[in-house]
């Protein structure tokens, strides 16, 4: 089997340990195997927004050190000897086309949406959906160019080549989705990487982000109907799931650490019929493509003040918590600061850093309400009605009330609702807690460290030392690159 590996960010831990695994295992399968890498080519990056030549070489020597760990064979192929003299000519023409475009999300160059793949690489970057993008013209400007630049390389590669599969990680950021679409073009299977159920695991999808929405619903009903293990064994599995989740004190849910189980606002009324709202951190999903689009309204924000305004005439009977996701703690844009300023005599904001527990509100509650969040569907374990106005992976299992227009929206939430059938959720959890493939060759010590063949990967003395080791060192554009220790 002739097998293709994009691999240019030896600096995420997650991203590099994977791209070993994947390698090694086909290594020792005795397949051909070739790994496409970036020497420094890529004007910008979600690991290097600004090209500066410490990063490149913390990454490069990473990527080196890693790969001198893998069994002999391994091909390496750089993004820049794949650019053709008219793909550098297609790429300028990209500067014309932004200063023309009044939405980013427009860009296109063949099957390959420019423009959203920019926006969520600068959106997880900025930690703000919101992007101005005026302010950020020179960095999307970069962000384009790159990715063009892999677009058309990776494209000419597979012509040449005509690979039986390609590999590569999340396939969300700018880089990754322009290998993608490369491989959806040329018709040639992919298999996009991303974690699995914990960091001992990895997950792969199949011709599609691990992000889409149809390829996670199929997944989550065939692991469940496809499982070794008896029924009461899933229902187990997944329930430990969910309990743990909850535990402040466990390790599966590292953002309610700071929350106090059992404590409800001072505010709470039980006579009263209570909403708890709990809203999304937005900035991964904010540009995946139009399937993640919010159905009903244009954001979250939106979509509360609407409801807010609905409500506001059964202030005397009904109340409306809206729990910030605690991922938002410390960020300061646009959306937050309008969640935080929403007012009503009906209607309490409960910040990021609140103390709070999202779990008891979410228990205590008459119905919960989400956009998206994970607590949509964990709110369905749990015994509560829960009303989805967004899109998330949970959206069909028929676990949750889904409005089809805002106008079903009010009816729903201003009355006592029934809760769902479980199974729904049972299988929900049951995919979190098992999917994906266990490493063979990588073992994790950390969320962010880990061995590979029982070698801790890290860069060489000199790469790490940033400005210092470039003295001796030199610059890359003065260093014969293919000279470099660990190039195969």
């Amino acid at each position: 089997m002739n097998v293709l590996v994009f691999s240019p960010y030896g600096g995420f831990t997650t991203f590099l340990a994977t791209d070993l695994e994947i390698i090694e295992q086909h290594l020792a399968a005795g397949d051909q195997v070739s790994a496409v890498v970036c020497d420094s080519d890529l004007e910008s990056c979600d690991y290097n927004e600004q090209h500066l030549l410490q990063n490149c070489l913390k990454c490069i020597g990473r990527r080196q050190s890693g790969y001198r760990q893998l069994s002999p064979g391994l091909e390496i192929v750089r993004l820049t000897d794949l650019v053709r003299t008219e793909d550098r000519a297609r790429i300028a023409q990209l500067d014309e086309q932004l200063s023309k475009v009044h939405e980013l999300e427009s860009l296109m160059l063949d099957n390959f949406d420019v423009g959203y793949a920019v926006l969520s690489s600068i959106i997880t970057l900025r930690r703000n959906p919101d992007i101005d993008i005026n302010a950020e013209a020179l960095t999307i400007g970069r962000m384009a160019r790159a990715s063009a630049f892999v677009y058309c390389g990776f494209l000419n590669l597979l012509r040449d080549q005509s690979p039986d599969r390609v590999y590569l990680f999340n396939g969300r950021m700018a880089p990754m989705r322009a290998a993608l679409r490369a491989c959806q073009r040329a018709e040639i299977p992919v298999y996009v990487s991303e974690v699995g159920c914990d960091e001992r695991h990895y997950s792969l999808t199949e011709n599609a982000f691990p992000h889409d929405i149809e390829s996670r619903e199929k997944e989550i009903q065939q692991l469940w109907e496809d499982s070794s293990h008896t029924y009461e064994q899933r229902v187990k599995i997944a329930s430990d799931w969910f309990e743990s989740r909850a535990c402040p004190n466990g390790d599966k849910n590292r953002f309610i650490k700071s929350q106090q189980l059992g404590e409800l606002p001072e505010t709470w009324d039980d006579s009263l019929h209570n909403i708890a709202c709990f809203t999304s951190s937005s900035d991964e999903f904010a540009a995946i493509g139009k399937e993640w689009e919010n159905p009903l309204f244009e954001d979250q924000d939106q979509g509360l003040k609407w409801i807010l305004e609905q409500t506001s005439s059964r202030a005397g009977d009904l109340h409306i918590y809206v729990r910030m996701h605690p991922n938002l703690k410390g960020v300061i844009n646009d959306e937050t600061r309008q969640l935080r300023e929403m007012s009503g005599p009906h209607f309490t904001i409960i910040p990021p850093e609140s103390s709070i527990s999202s779990y008891t509100l979410a228990r205590a509650a008459d119905t919960v309400l989400t956009f998206g969040s994970s607590l949509g569907i964990e709110s369905v374990y749990w015994g509560t009605a829960s009303v989805l106005a967004g899109s998330c992976f949970y959206r069909n299992l028929k676990a949750t009330y889904n409005p089809q227009t805002i106008d079903e929206l009010p009816g729903l939430l201003t009355r006592p609702l029934e809760p769902k059938d479980r199974e729904p959720a049972l299988r929900y959890g049951y995919y979190f807690a098992t999917f994906g493939k266990r490493f063979r060759y990588y073992q994790p010590t950390s969320s962010k460290t880990g061995l590979f063949n029982g070698h801790c990967i890290r860069a060489p003395l000199l790469y790490r030392l940033g400005r210092s080791g470039l003295k001796v060192v030199g610059s890359l554009k003065k260093v014969d690159r293919t000279c470099w220790p660990g190039r195969r």
